[in-house]
């Protein structure tokens, strides 16, 4: 991390205790997760989650089974015909059924999301609504700040990540290139339309927390040591001259606390080798079965692995919420070829969450949940292009071992046969996300959500109660 990103969060002047202490061991187990962990993976550019989790086939015409297939076989790049739906269907989805009796398929690609949910610990909340917008980066927006109030001009608020961070008396940070403003926190007055990045901490690279440090190897022949030498002097003399009363006082103070931060998580992690598997999704290694193709895409790799070592250090951190983003997600044309490598990297096995999964410990599994949602979903038919349009309902995922899985809300309403005749039909929104993150917010924190999404009870939801028991 460069020293202008990470001084750009406050955190490093007022939070950081003045003695951090080290981890003992090298497993991601050795600070081990006593708090509830929120982490949230955005997708950006709205995923078609009904590409990848999809009805049965249906040889009956007026059936949602078949009207999917009819109008979703040239996105999935199949004949038209029903011999091709079927076989499309018997050959590659695995085949669940809920407990309201519909069958349905999870993409073959998505192996570990299988998995976890064959175990009980994917939650599928269908006909959720992020953005009404249908504009990206407004959507992008309100999807951050957990805010559908937000318009074009509101972009100094507080993010539902960092208020609930705040609320925890922790710090939410951001794994990945740029801090999303999902991490900003809670302003002292308390109004959500604020924010404060107190409680901010930027880990875009976890391997290089800290400021840059010279070696009595290269500070004779290397400038940028020969320029860290002397602002290291400089700090040091300059911090034993000046009164705690002076405006430079905490600005001396933020140097030393970011320099013994930076060293004491270096240090830790100096002992704690990455797993291979983590290594390898943003390394060029490949996958035995899948020789053709990186493992991975490098940026979500690289967020996979600073996750991985957050854990870690955890305690250092005082963590509570952390973000991550995969985007690639705008599917309006070739959406197989498109978003199909995207799910096999982010839920397939052997991609990026079943190898975080595989590389933690027991207790910290059970103290991690896992958020991913998009900013808004696709169209219930697909285009002229192989591809599928910007839409409103779709379906959020929350996974965790303390989650009780299932299938929340109606996953193929039969109303939307009826719309099929339309240009742009969207699948009903009928879920907006205040339900969705607020019953996770009390999970992590409880009755945070009150605090985090002031205006839930006011928000849509499909049914009273849906979410009640989402969590054990």
């Amino acid at each position: 991390m460069d020293r202008r990103t990470f001084l750009s969060t406050a955190f490093v002047s007022t939070l950081l205790p003045n003695n951090v202490m080290a981890a003992s061991s090298c497993s991601a187990g050795g600070q081990s997760l006593d708090d509830r962990l929120l982490a949230w993976l955005m997708l950006d550019g709205g995923p078609d989650f009904r590409h990848m989790i999809a009805p049965e086939y249906d040889s009956v015409y007026d059936s949602v089974g078949n009207a999917y297939w009819r109008h979703r076989n040239r996105a999935h790049e199949i004949a038209n015909n029903n011999n091709a739906w079927q076989n499309k269907w018997q050959n590659d989805f695995f085949h669940h059924t809920n407990s309201a009796g519909v069958t349905f398929g999870i993409l073959k690609e998505a192996g570990w999301l299988n998995s976890m949910y064959s175990a009980g610990n994917v939650a599928l909340i269908c006909n959720a609504v992020g953005s009404k917008s249908r504009n990206h980066s407004l959507s992008i927006r309100i999807m951050d700040q957990g805010n559908l109030d937000s318009g074009d001009g509101d972009f100094a608020r507080s993010g539902w990540g960092g208020r609930l961070a705040s609320v925890a008396g922790a710090n939410s940070v951001a794994l990945t290139s740029t801090p999303r403003q999902f991490c900003f926190g809670l302003h002292s007055s308390g109004d959500i339309n604020l924010y404060d990045k107190s409680n901010l901490i930027a880990l875009e690279n976890s391997r290089n927390a800290g400021l840059y440090e010279y070696t009595s190897s290269n500070y004779k022949t290397d400038r940028r040591s020969q320029l860290e030498r002397g602002l290291t002097s400089w700090y040091g003399g300059k911090r034993s001259t000046i009164p705690p009363s002076s405006p430079l006082f905490r600005v001396m103070e933020s140097e030393r606390k970011l320099r013994e931060f930076g060293e004491k998580i270096d240090d830790v992690l100096a002992l704690c080798p990455i797993p291979d598997e983590i290594r390898a999704l943003y390394t060029a290694n490949v996958l035995p079965n899948q020789p053709n193709r990186l493992v991975g895409r490098y940026s979500f790799g690289r967020q996979i692995r600073n996750l991985w070592d957050a854990i870690v250090v955890n305690k250092d951190l005082m963590m509570r919420t952390c973000s991550l983003d995969y985007g690639g997600w705008d599917s309006h044309a070739n959406q197989k070829d498109g978003i199909e490598d995207n799910i096999r990297d982010i839920w397939g096995v052997d991609g990026g969450l079943d190898m975080l999964w595989r590389n933690l410990s027991a207790g910290d599994r059970a103290n991690l949940v896992l958020v991913i949602s998009g900013e808004f979903g696709r169209q219930i038919k697909d285009n002229g292009g192989n591809g599928t349009d910007h839409g409103k309902g779709n379906i959020m995922m929350v996974i965790g071992e303390q989650v009780n899985g299932g299938v929340y809300g109606d996953m193929f309403p039969a109303s939307e046969l009826a719309k099929l005749g339309q240009n742009t039909p969207d699948i009903d929104g009928l879920t907006e996300f205040d339900h969705v993150y607020g019953a996770v917010c009390d999970w992590v924190h409880p009755a945070s959500s009150s605090v985090v999404f002031p205006y839930k009870a006011s928000r849509d939801i499909e049914s009273p109660g849906l979410l009640d028991n989402l969590f054990v």
